[in-house]
């Protein structure tokens, strides 16, 4: 096909581009396009949308850019795709000048266009001008859709702001936007964190007479919010109920059950939903906040057990589990045992992370083992883990406790000489701890010295 008397055309070279996109060689595809170029050939618009697009995934924004910019005439779903590019990757500012120069090329901007911005405008918390875009919107005769008015009611209710995304949602209504379930959910799991149970029973009532049955999410919510309010058995009766409507509780609702359960100190029947839940390598994700409770309790022996009895249940513990025993044990002084079972999860070959580890120089700080604390931190060494800011901030709090000035010092030394640059947790700690213990004149001096520093 590359022969003199058999050259490729524009849409030969296109198909290439497209398929090379598709399957990820991106390189290839631009430097394809370059030949296009160099043979006087023209790429179609659809061509230059899919680079962009797959450019864009590929976190490559700067050469988007540059391939948007040698375009002939970039179309709305041109601008479109390299916007929402520009958003995911946190470049808002130039996908907002982006959104202003659309006119000026001769492009109306879309429902897709307003709804990219109002949606990353909403992730920022700034939910005023995510408004001012959708009233923009309906007054250039680009009537908002169900998205847009969904993206603001979810920002708003997930920073706790539910009057005013329930006075969008009527809103909503009266401007011909029929709600669709996704925005009845949202709007009812934000009135359940506020502890509005009664206004989301009385939506859940409206959402059923406009056509919408509850699904999972709709329970969940619900069964959440109940829990939150200690209202425990009408929590279970809607759990049980699920599958007579059709609406079996997956994992995700039994993992909010019993989170919710543990936090309200309710462990038989918490532990009761636990074992009913099928044995599977998932369930793993269900014992987590259940270790965090028997922590609480001091109930260690039976957490011990309990690890045995999902091991048999083929239900493998994983580094989470152990990180919550971990803590449980930390915050009682358990510092030995806690390294026992740190031995057990490592013949396990189950993996630290730094979480755990993190867990664990912390418990051992609490109970005054520095030694064994500065063990750890050889651990995290040799596991290719080296320490971070939270391990030195808690060795810092620990160093700080016991008064020991110059130990501090050298901690200090240490993490900058590793790369770890004090932050402001770091100088709160360390003056804080030395004040309380009356080491004033060294508060002063570190206080300075943090000062000095910015």
């Amino acid at each position: 096909i590359f022969s003199q008397d058999c050259k490729p055309n524009a849409l030969s070279y296109c198909y290439l581009v497209k398929a090379l996109c598709r399957t990820g060689k991106i390189d290839k595809a631009c430097s394809t396009i370059a030949e296009m170029a160099r043979e006087k050939l023209v790429p179609d618009v659809f061509t230059y949308n899919v680079v962009i697009d797959t450019l864009c995934k590929a976190r490559r924004i700067s050469r988007a850019i540059e391939f948007f910019e040698t375009m002939p005439e970039p179309d709305v779903v041109t601008y479109n795709t390299l916007l929402g590019g520009l958003c995911k990757n946190g470049r808002v500012a130039q996908a907002c000048s982006l959104f202003g120069s659309m006119e000026g090329a001769g492009i109306t901007p879309s429902d897709v266009t307003y709804t990219t911005l109002i949606d990353v405008f909403c992730k920022m918390c700034q939910f005023e001008t995510a408004y001012g875009l959708l009233q923009l919107m309906a007054s250039r005769k680009c009537s908002p859709t169900v998205y847009s008015y969904c993206s603001i009611i979810n920002g708003l209710c997930k920073n706790r702001k539910v009057d005013q995304a329930y006075q969008l949602f009527e809103e909503m209504k009266l401007a011909g936007c029929k709600p669709d379930r996704v925005t009845y959910n949202t709007l009812i799991h934000g009135l359940c964190v506020k502890q509005r149970l009664h206004e989301a029973k009385d939506l859940l009532t409206v959402m059923v007479e406009n056509s919408f049955q509850p699904d999972k999410i709709t329970f969940t919510a619900l069964i959440e919010g109940l829990c939150t309010t200690d209202r425990i058995k009408e929590a279970f009766v809607l759990f049980q109920g699920m599958a007579k409507q059709g609406c079996a509780p997956d994992l995700v609702t039994h993992t909010v059950l019993v989170s919710k359960l543990c936090i309200r100190r309710k462990l038989r029947p918490a532990l009761s939903v636990v074992r009913n839940y099928p044995a599977c390598p998932e369930a793993v994700i269900l014992y987590t906040p259940i270790f965090r409770e028997l922590g609480r309790r001091r109930g260690f022996d039976r957490a011990a057990r309990l690890l045995q009895k999902m091991a048999r249940r083929g239900v493998a513990p994983n580094v989470v589990t152990y990180t919550a025993f971990f803590k449980g044990l930390g915050d009682w002084k358990e510092g030995m045992r806690a390294y026992r079972e740190f031995r057990r999860m490592l013949e396990q070959g189950i993996e630290p992370d730094m979480v755990a580890y993190n867990v664990l120089v912390d418990g051992f700080c609490k109970a005054n083992r520095l030694d064994m604390a500065e063990k750890m931190v050889r651990y995290m060494d040799q596991s290719g883990l080296p320490p971070n800011i939270v391990t030195y901030n808690t060795l810092v709090g620990h160093h700080c406790r016991k008064g020991k000035v110059e130990a501090i010092g050298e901690l200090l030394h240490t993490m900058v000489s590793r790369g770890r640059q004090p932050d402001v947790a770091t100088w709160s700690t360390l003056v804080a701890g030395l004040f309380r213990v009356g080491q004033v004149d060294a508060a002063y001096s570190f206080l300075n010295l943090a000062m000095s520093q910015g």
